[in-house]
């Protein structure tokens, strides 16, 4: 039996059927950016927006969904998906970036941006930031130095809006950086 690691793959419905999609063999060890871009550019996108909201009705979608997580707080969560964002858009793919942490977000610290650079298209929805070619999204953009003093029903809601009401268009890879826990 192989083990997880010995191999790279991305499950993925399309027309109703489940298929498996697989690096080649002689992808194993070091991938060139040629090959890392084609792997995700044969997956089929995904609708970003309510739950069970259909690819056509949606107004974003994503090929590829990374979540960067840990149960402790100053890992460095933030700081490799900031650099895993902007690697993956010198390979040539449409990237995005969120931060959901909306007590204590990293990314207005790590990518300084003027205040008041957030806005809304006319449909309500946020329009991201575009930074260096990728697109970048939180709450310290939205409402900067106000987190902390947010109770946990509200906090589920901003989440749930930044999950949903940012307008991110078609990206090859969405990235989430999480809160800590």
């Amino acid at each position: 039996a192989k083990r997880p690691s010995e191999h790279l793959r991305a499950e993925a419905t399309h027309d109703d059927a489940t298929s498996a999609r697989r690096l080649p063999a002689q992808a194993k060890g070091k991938l060139e950016p040629e090959q890392i871009r084609s792997f995700v550019r044969q997956l089929p996108a995904k609708a970003l927006g309510p739950r069970g909201q259909r690819l056509d009705e949606a107004h974003s979608s994503a090929k590829l969904v990374l979540l960067c997580a840990s149960g402790k707080g100053g890992v460095g969560k933030s700081t490799v998906s900031v650099s895993l964002a902007y690697m993956m858009k010198q390979m040539g793919l449409e990237v995005a970036l969120l931060d959901l942490d909306i007590y204590g977000p990293s990314l207005p610290e790590l990518v300084r941006l003027p205040p008041n650079c957030v806005t809304q298209n006319e449909a309500g929805r946020i329009i991201p930031i575009d930074y260096g070619g990728v697109a970048l999204m939180s709450w310290g953009y939205v409402n900067p130095g106000q987190a902390n003093t947010i109770r946990a029903p509200i906090a589920n809601q901003m989440v749930t809006q930044l999950l949903t009401m940012v307008e991110w268009g078609a990206l090859d890879v969405l990235i989430i950086d999480s809160p800590p826990g």
